[in-house]
């Protein structure tokens, strides 16, 4: 993680996430829900996805459920002009593949949804 030069606990926060590959990528929360909930953003990707998309909206959602705890992961790609078919087709199996977790009696957690937005408009 760099840049992140206060607490991520409010919207408006920025951080930049950096990759294993040497890529990295603009953070900012957009929302926060002490205990129960945030929403994100990315744009600013230095690796592959710079050419397929302009950005992309992640939101955790937390919820007690009877015993346990109940996490929603939402993500959603806005797809750079022309490239919504490469994401939503190609690209989403191998995306849904690196964001699922592990099953619940691992330590993941139990709900996951990838989703992609209609084409954006260029940076």
């Amino acid at each position: 993680m760099a840049n992140q030069t206060e607490a991520w606990d409010h919207a408006g926060s920025r951080r930049n996430p950096q990759f294993d590959d040497g890529s990295q990528v603009d953070e900012q929360l957009t929302e926060y829900t002490a205990g129960s909930s945030f929403a994100y953003q990315l744009t600013g990707f230095t690796n592959v996805l710079s050419r397929l998309a302009v950005g992309v909206r992640g939101e955790f959602n937390v919820n007690l459920d009877g015993d346990g705890t109940l996490i929603r992961w939402t993500y959603e790609f806005k797809a750079l002009p022309g490239r919504r078919w490469i994401l939503a087709g190609p690209f989403a199996p191998l995306w849904r593949r690196y964001v699922t977790p592990p099953p619940a009696e691992a330590g993941g957690f139990s709900l996951c949804r990838v989703g992609v937005a209609t084409d954006q408009p260029g940076p």
